[in-house]
């Protein structure tokens, strides 16, 4: 059992992706996936997400608002492993700002929250297979919850 932590970032209603650069391993290469990763022995998967995202993140602007944040995760399983996915905003400035870390990742990608939430405009291929596994999580959370899981807005 693997503890994962990753961030949905949105602005304007679109998700921030990193795309993962994993020639060794096809079904990840090229693919977008959430910022965020292993958590480590010993850490709170916030930790675990405040170190992943100084190391995938060169500016590590989105680390140092992340570590200032009380936020809450959604905590889900997916394949057997806990996940506990966090979410906020960010701003245009903000993300001009941000700078992927060459080496596990090649870039990053905005794509419409419209188009995530839509199973029938989301082609699957163009996501890591945990990716794709998550949002297909959050989505069935959303639809069985008596209060909605609006991914990139508050939960209240």
């Amino acid at each position: 059992m693997r503890k994962v932590a990753k961030i949905i970032l949105f602005r304007d209603y679109s998700f921030l992706f990193a795309v993962k650069l994993a020639p060794q391993e096809p079904a990840k290469h090229r693919k977008m996936e959430l910022l965020g990763g292993g958590v480590e022995n010993g850490e709170t998967s916030l930790e675990g997400l405040v170190r992943e995202l100084t190391e995938e993140e060169q500016s590590s602007l989105v680390a140092s608002k992340v570590a200032k944040l009380n936020l809450i995760p959604i905590e889900i399983e997916v394949e057997g492993d806990p996940h506990f996915i966090y979410h906020m905003p960010i701003t245009g400035k903000d993300l001009q700002g941000v700078r992927i870390r060459s080496g596990e990742n090649e870039g990053y990608r905005l794509i419409p929250r419209s188009t995530i939430m839509d199973t029938n405009r989301l082609d699957y291929k163009l996501f890591t297979p945990r990716t794709v596994k998550i949002f297909e999580k959050l989505r069935s959370l959303r639809s069985s919850r008596s209060t909605p899981c609006e991914l990139g807005r508050p939960i209240h």
